[in-house]
């Protein structure tokens, strides 16, 4: 089977986008190793820290592989792509657990905050988990190069509910951190200046601002 001009240009900007983000991910490292070296040895290490460094790792094996998946000539396409699929739900479900230490730090921990937010974690645990189960491999032609040749329905949740979880988890904090109804009363512009973190102190600014960028 060779592919149709519209499977081949999906082909090829698969392979584009998982090298391109290979290439960010590796440089976004690099430039956080000092950051990273005070984490791990001039602090003492907690849960966070340990989830931190393995939403690296799985992150790092995921794009790596999805990048040999798309440009190398490995054969076996179907078991291939279950190897590198299963690396998502390891990488995402980690990263958006992270998400949920800021959601504690922010409401202090308050359980009627914690409990529907964890619940939802779990919900993206369950969604990530049916991309390795239900997406399917194929060679391309009589080659050895891969290629997805299609997904079950119920894969489209292991991208939505991350999504849904990222989006209410940083309307939750910017809520929290920005929020200031005296300000937004009084002040002129106020909304603009507390959205934009102008009142906050330093820790929370940070988390706001880290947060706008992720979505940016």
């Amino acid at each position: 089977m060779f592919l149709e001009p519209r499977e081949a240009t999906y082909v090829s900007l698969a392979s584009y986008i998982a090298v391109g983000t290979l290439a960010i991910l590796i440089w976004d490292i690099l430039h956080n190793l000092p950051a990273g070296y005070k984490i791990l040895f001039k602090y003492r290490i907690r849960l966070s820290t340990l989830v931190y460094v393995f939403s690296r790792i799985t992150s790092l094996c995921y794009v790596i592989w999805c990048s040999i998946y798309y440009t190398a000539p490995i054969g076996d396409c179907n078991q291939s792509q279950t190897g590198f699929a299963a690396f998502y739900p390891a990488a995402i479900s980690s990263s958006t657990l992270l998400f949920l230490f800021r959601v504690h730090l922010v409401y202090d921990g308050n359980p009627r905050v914690m409990i529907p937010f964890s619940l939802l974690w779990v919900l993206v645990l369950g969604g990530t988990v049916t991309a390795p189960i239900g997406l399917k491999g194929v060679a391309i032609g009589p080659t050895d190069y891969c290629m997805v040749s299609g997904a079950e329905v119920y894969v489209s949740a292991s991208v939505i509910v991350p999504l849904v979880y990222d989006t209410v988890v940083f309307l939750a904090i910017t809520y929290r951190l920005a929020a200031s109804p005296y300000e937004i009363a009084t002040t002129e512009g106020g909304f603009w200046k507390a959205l934009a973190g102008n009142y906050l102190p330093g820790l929370s600014k940070l988390l706001l601002k880290d947060g706008q960028s992720y979505y940016a």
